[in-house]
Parts: C-alpha cells; structure tokens; sequence
C-alpha cells in the first residue's frame, strides 16, 4: 500500500464524520444567532417601553407607538 491509497482509505473513514462535524456546527451557529437576534428584540421593545415609545396591548404584549400617534399625544 502506498501513501496515496493510505490517504484514500483515511479519507474514506474520516469523510462521514467532517460532514457531522459541519452540520452540527451549522445547527449551533445558526441557533445562537436566532437566540441574540430575539435577545436583541426584547431589549429593543423593554427600551421603548420604558422611554414611552411603546404599550402594552390587551393581549400583554409590548406594542410600539407609531411616531404620529406619539407626536399628536405630545410625547417626546
């Protein structure tokens, strides 16, 4: 056996687990970035909630306060 068919059959063995390791990668980067995202979301609306920009609505969630509204109310 020379090295190029010892690097075949390595290949071979290792191929299935580097395409394992790169979904599985994929899948923890893709999540971590889905969870920030919707961090970053709730920051934003618990920001405009306290600063007046935003309400509560009848359903408890937190709705923003379209700019005209804010402005006809004497808002900042």
């Amino acid at each position: 056996m020379n090295y190029k068919e010892a690097i075949f059959l390595v290949m071979e063995e290792c191929f299935p687990v580097m395409i394992a390791l790169v979904v599985a990668t994929t899948v923890i980067f893709t999540a971590s970035e889905v969870f920030r995202a919707v961090r970053a979301e709730d920051e934003m609306l618990l920001y405009a909630l306290k600063h007046g920009q935003a309400k509560l609505g009848k359903n408890g969630e937190i709705e923003i306060i379209p700019d005209i509204t804010r402005q006809k109310k004497g808002a900042p």
